[in-house]
């Protein structure tokens, strides 16, 4: 029966193992003891030695794949690393500028909205102030009857004539305004239906011209 070959790396740890028990009950009390321990020394020094060789020998292969696989994947890490960068800058740029456009139309919301609100508020203000010019207005003094003594002349006599005067014409009621309409014929022959007035329509109605 032939005996299993012990593997080289296996009989050092077997002789290291048989060092570490013996140099563990090493006594040293006397003159030969101590030459003794000292050889003991020598032996585990020199089976240490060879252990540290043996393992510089056996991770040296090891060792340069490594760095091999390193300067492998070194420079396609380096070329990913720097894409996840320039993604990370592209997103962060997306993100505020996105930000940027929110806050500009939130911005021009509230303009807008400020804008509305002064307008109601001037409107409010402006009928507030009619109201009280309208109440104003209202307010009329009584009317006072004085009797005149007259004086009949035989073939005359008095008549009433009334007429009119404005004295603020705000207050006048629209259905007393009359439209400017020689005003507005002049502006439809010169302008047409380019310059629009409130409330106006302008329009052509052809008409037929005959020449003699």
């Amino acid at each position: 029966m032939s005996l299993i070959p012990i593997p080289p790396e296996a009989e050092n740890a077997t002789k290291a193992a048989l060092a570490y028990a013996e140099a563990v009950h090493v006594e040293v009390t006397t003159p030969d003891q101590y030459l003794s321990a000292g050889d003991v020394l020598k032996q585990v020094k020199a089976r240490g030695k060879a252990l540290e060789e043996l393992r510089v020998k056996l991770t040296a292969p090891i060792l340069a794949a490594k760095k091999n696989i390193d300067e492998m994947f070194r420079n396609p890490i380096a070329r990913l690393s720097l894409a996840e960068g320039q993604i990370k800058s592209a997103m962060v740029f997306y993100d505020r500028e996105v930000q940027r456009k929110a806050d500009e139309e939130r911005r021009r919301l509230q303009a807008e909205a400020d804008a509305k609100a002064e307008a109601e508020r001037k409107r409010l203000a402006e009928a507030a102030a009619k109201a009280r010019e309208e109440k104003a207005a209202e307010v009329q003094a009584p009317q006072v009857q004085v009797t005149v003594p007259v004086v009949k002349v035989g073939g005359t006599q008095m008549r009433d004539c009334w007429k009119y005067r404005v004295v603020n014409a705000d207050l006048v009621p629209r259905e007393f305004l009359a439209i400017d309409e020689k005003k507005l014929g002049q502006h439809a022959r010169a302008n047409r239906d380019t310059v629009p007035v409130a409330g106006v329509e302008f329009y052509n109605e052809p008409t037929m011209a005959v020449r003699t």
